[in-house]
């Protein structure tokens, strides 16, 4: 049965991507469409995705190659959208590895267990210059992973994860992400609409390998200036604003999901170092009142301003949503 993989790549080192490609190669389950989008680069990327199709093409892989003008991972991912085939779709990162049963794994989980649409696989981080690994348990079993992913307490990510191609498009019937938003966001605007209201399986095996590279976006994203990292996740509600408004929700449920979008984004924003004191102000405004709202529980201000207090009393507000709010 047809699996397509759709991967977004932009400047990638012939090592990074020649990593990949390699693990692709090696899949235990060859019926494979790879979906290799170049998010205009500027280097020569795309002239080896060529000749990786070239290699794809000898060893019996279909592999399509689309070039776009630079606009970021969620455009890159709607070109592939585009032209999908498979009855499975996942979506690695182009400088990162498959174990050889990443595919074959997920595909048999699902057709063994016809009531999930979705599988989630742990994954392992490697550190590329000290080699460094560690096995990452994406266990999301007490909550469910939608409320385990809303309240950011497991990784959103999407790479470790093969999705039914119907329920894809059932769930995200254009198949369109929000485009001209943060970085990383893409993933929570595949994740909040495929993970509402069902159940996700998990298979508790290391099938992907996460390298951390220290010219990542990811990494990049750690170094902003204020300003910078205030746009950024600016941009991170804007994204998640945009699939909350596409998504069957009610308005109850709409409410209560922006309050949890803004907690956490005013979490990220507290956790970035040397952030000004308007800003901090803001973010312990921003929690009194979602402390007030839901739980009648008032704070001083000032004690807010404090970050340990503030994750303290955030990590109360989310444990009153993690038992409240519906899940999966």
């Amino acid at each position: 049965m047809l699996v397509s993989l759709i991967i977004p790549c932009y400047n990638v080192s012939e090592k990074k991507l020649g990593r990949m490609m390699q693990s692709i190669v090696k899949q235990t389950e060859q019926k494979l469409q790879v979906i290799l989008i170049d998010d205009g680069s500027t280097d020569d990327t795309l002239i080896r995705l060529f000749e990786w199709k070239k290699y794809f093409d000898e060893k019996g892989i279909d592999c399509e190659i689309f070039r776009k003008p630079n606009g970021g991972m969620a455009s890159a991912i709607n070109l592939g959208l585009k032209y999908f085939t498979g009855k499975y779709v996942c979506f690695p990162d182009a400088d990162d590895a498959l174990e050889p049963e990443y595919v074959s794994a997920m595909i048999t989980y699902l057709e063994e267990n016809s009531e999930y649409n979705i599988v989630r696989c742990n994954f392992t981080t490697i550190a590329e210059t000290t080699k460094l690994t560690k096995v990452v348990v994406t266990d999301f079993s007490e909550y469910g992973f939608y409320k385990t992913l809303l309240l950011k307490k497991i990784n959103s990510n999407v790479w470790p994860m093969l999705v039914k191609a119907d329920f894809l498009r059932q769930r995200i019937p254009n198949l369109h992400l929000h485009e001209g938003g943060a970085l990383a966001t893409q993933e929570w605007q595949l994740l909040l609409p495929l993970t509402y209201k069902t159940k996700v399986a998990y298979l508790k095996k290391s099938l992907y390998n996460y390298y951390i590279y220290g010219d990542s976006h990811s990494q990049r994203g750690m170094n902003y200036d204020e300003v910078s990292f205030l746009a950024y996740t600016a941009k991170m509600r804007e994204d998640i604003l945009a699939t909350l408004n596409i998504m069957p929700l009610t308005n109850t449920e709409i409410e209560i999901y922006r309050d949890i979008g803004e907690l956490c984004i005013a979490r990220t924003n507290v956790s970035f170092n040397n952030l000004n004191e308007n800003v901090k102000y803001s973010c312990a405004l921003l929690l009194a009142y979602l402390l007030n709202k839901y739980m009648q529980s008032k704070v001083d201000i000032e004690t807010l301003m404090i970050p340990k207090r503030f994750f303290f009393h955030s990590q109360r507000l989310q444990n009153y949503f993690l038992e409240t709010i519906k899940g999966d």
